[in-house]
């Protein structure tokens, strides 16, 4: 989580499916070879795009939280904060 890097790991979500459920695994892996299994502590964010992009931007809303897979398997994120 201190080092910025590409994702790990990603789901897209269209805003009408929110709230949602979300799984993440090695399947959603996003470079061959770096998976989410690997990683003892991961940062997890959500984003709601308003220009449909990949990138952050200016009046998005996200939200995050750092997560140790071992010893949470489960998570609740909720998005209540905005790109300045």
């Amino acid at each position: 989580p201190a080092a910025p890097s590409p994702p790990i790991a990603v789901a897209r979500r269209t805003v009408s499916e929110l709230p949602a459920v979300v799984s993440l695994t090695d399947a959603q892996s996003m470079v061959e070879g770096r998976n989410l299994s690997a990683f003892a502590e991961i940062e997890i964010l959500a984003r709601v795009s308003l220009s449909g992009g990949p990138a952050a931007a200016s009046g998005d809303w996200f939200g995050s939280m750092l997560v140790r897979p071992a010893e949470s398997k489960s998570v609740t994120l909720t998005i209540d904060q905005q790109v300045p």
